[in-house]
């Protein structure tokens, strides 16, 4: 399993994980995102790591980016940018499907 957690490094040292192959969030600079929002163009600063699920959870959900990126927007509170609010809901998504894995099978 990856280690997701700041790892300590020597004061001055830049982190090793930026080979442009490496799917580590440590290369995950964040990049401006496209969205359309009850017909308003926008746009999102995010990692790729974040897209990606975003994306994955949307096609599972049967709904678009747009469609889902909407209802976040409509969720959250004016104190957290839109940006953060998508951040918060994958951690949430992938909180929950861990907490479902790791609950053990009942027999009936």
């Amino acid at each position: 399993m990856r280690c997701y957690m700041a790892c300590p490094r020597p004061s001055g040292s830049a982190p090793k994980h930026k080979s442009s192959g490496d799917r580590s969030i440590w290369g995950g600079t964040p990049r401006k995102r496209s969205l359309t929002l009850s017909r308003h163009r926008t746009s999102v600063s995010l990692e790729d790591a974040f897209w990606t699920e975003f994306q994955a959870i949307a096609a599972r959900q049967g709904t678009s980016v747009n469609g889902l990126a909407a209802r976040i927007d409509r969720q959250r509170g004016l104190d957290i940018g839109l940006a953060s609010a998508i951040r918060l809901y994958v951690l949430e998504d992938l909180q929950a499907q861990l907490a479902s894995v790791r609950e053990p099978v009942r027999d009936s």
